[in-house]
C-alpha cells in the first residue's frame, strides 16, 4: 500500500532518544535499538524515521500485527510498534510520539488495553487481479468505467468476494474497517468487529463507518485535505481526498482529521440541496478544530451533460482527474459566517 501518512521523522528521532539506547546506521538514516518487546540485547531492532517503518532483523512475527491483505507482509509501522510497546491505543501512541497530550507514564505502564477490536476481510476475499477469469475481468471493467485505474486498484488494495468489491480502510498502515458493494445490485456490506479479552470473544463492538475516514493514510500530514461523501468521489479527486461515508461528519471523524493536522480542509459534497446542507452542518462541526476551511461544489453540467457529483465528471463528462483538481482550485471558496448565510439562502 502507498502509505504517505507517517509521523514526522524529527518526532520519531526525539522519541527514540528519550526512551532508548541506540546506534545509527547509514549515516544517521536508520536507528537501531534493542527490541523492548523481547529479550533482545544485541540491537536487532531497526527504525527508519523518514519512512516511519521499523523491523526486527530476526523476524517480525508475533509483535507486528496482522499481515497486510495486499502484500501479505507483516505490518511494521513505527506507530504500531509504540502502541504495542506502550500498551495503549493508536491515538495515544501518536500523542506519545508527537508530544501532545502525553499520557501519564505510570498510567501507560500500569494500564493494559486488554480489549481489542479485530477486523478481518470477508471470508473468501482475494485481491482484484487480472487472472483470466470472466468474473474478475468484469469487476475490473466496472471499476475502470467508474474512474479507477489499474494503479488505483493496486495501491488501494481492493479485493473482491464473489460479486462484491471490498474496500479496506487503513489507519497508520493497519486495516481498521472495510465496506463492500456488489457491482450487480448495489448491495452494501460492512464488518462485524469482535471484541476480545484474554483471547476470548466477548461480543461485537458498535463501531461503524462513521468512526473512520476512507483514505486516511493517503492524506499527507499538514497537507490539503478534500472531504467527499463517497469512495468513488474520493478516488475521482485523488490523493489528499477522504470519503466520510455520510453527508455529515461525526465527532470521531473530526477527531481523526485533527490527528492528521491538515493545513487546509476543502469540503467537496454533491451539488444538490443535501450537499449544500452538509457544508453548513460540517462547517459548524469543524470550525472548533480548524481555521482554514473552504468548500467547492461540482459543476451541474459537464460537456453539456447533467452531473451531480465528482465521479460523474469522469464517467459522464469524460474529463480526467487533473481537470477535476483544476476546477476545484479555481472554484473553491472560503467558509465563514457570510458564506454560510449565502448557502442557507440557496437551500430555501
Amino acid at each position: 500500500m502507498n502509505n504517505r501518512w507517517h509521523l514526522p521523522a524529527a518526532k520519531i528521532i526525539e522519541y527514540i532518544k528519550r526512551h532508548y539506547a541506540f546506534k545509527m546506521r547509514r549515516e544517521g538514516e536508520e536507528y537501531v535499538i534493542c527490541n523492548p518487546l523481547n529479550a533482545d540485547i544485541g540491537f536487532h531492532f531497526n527504525i527508519n524515521p523518514k519512512k516511519g517503518l521499523c523491523h526486527d532483523w530476526r523476524g517480525d512475527d508475533g509483535w507486528s500485527g496482522a499481515p497486510n491483505p495486499k502484500t501479505g507482509k507483516r505490518n511494521v509501522s513505527f506507530l504500531n510498534f509504540v502502541r504495542i510497546a506502550r500498551k495503549c491505543s493508536i491515538q495515544d501512541a501518536y500523542r506519545l510520539v508527537v508530544g501532545t497530550e502525553v499520557l501519564d507514564k505510570a498510567t501507560v505502564n500500569e494500564t493494559t488495553l486488554s480489549i481489542e477490536n479485530e477486523i478481518k476481510l470477508p471470508s473468501g476475499s482475494v485481491p482484484i487481479e487480472d487472472n483470466g477469469s470472466i468474473l474478475t475481468a468484469t469487476i475490473i471493467m466496472w471499476l475502470l468505467r467508474r474512474g479507477y485505474t489499474q494503479k488505483d486498484i493496486e495501491t488501494q488494495a481492493l479485493q473482491h468476494c464473489g460479486n462484491d468489491v471490498v474496500w479496506p480502510y487503513f489507519e497508520f498502515g493497519e486495516m481498521v474497517y472495510w465496506q463492500s458493494r456488489s457491482f450487480v445490485n448495489k448491495t452494501f456490506r460492512f464488518p462485524d468487529r469482535n471484541i476480545y479479552k484474554d483471547g476470548k470473544v466477548y461480543g461485537i463492538s458498535d463501531v461503524s463507518k462513521g468512526d473512520f475516514l476512507y483514505g486516511f493514510d493517503e492524506v499527507e500530514h499538514h497537507g490539503t485535505c478534500y472531504i467527499t461523501e463517497s469512495i468513488f468521489d474520493k478516488n475521482s479527486i485523488g490523493l489528499g481526498a477522504l470519503a466520510s461515508g455520510g453527508a455529515i461528519l461525526t465527532d470521531n471523524q473530526c477527531k481523526k482529521l485533527k490527528m492528521s493536522a491538515p493545513k487546509q480542509i476543502i469540503l467537496a459534497p454533491d451539488n444538490d440541496k443535501a450537499g449544500i446542507q452538509s457544508v453548513i452542518a460540517n462547517y459548524n462541526r469543524l470550525r472548533s478544530y480548524f481555521d482554514d476551511l473552504l468548500y467547492v461544489l461540482p459543476p451541474t453540467k459537464c460537456d453539456g451533460k447533467d452531473i451531480k457529483d465528482w465521479n460523474e465528471i469522469l464517467t459522464v463528462g469524460g474529463q480526467d482527474k487533473s481537470e477535476i483538481l483544476s476546477y476545484i482550485n479555481k472554484n473553491m471558496k472560503p467558509l465563514n459566517d457570510s458564506s454560510i448565510l449565502r448557502l442557507k439562502l440557496r437551500t430555501k
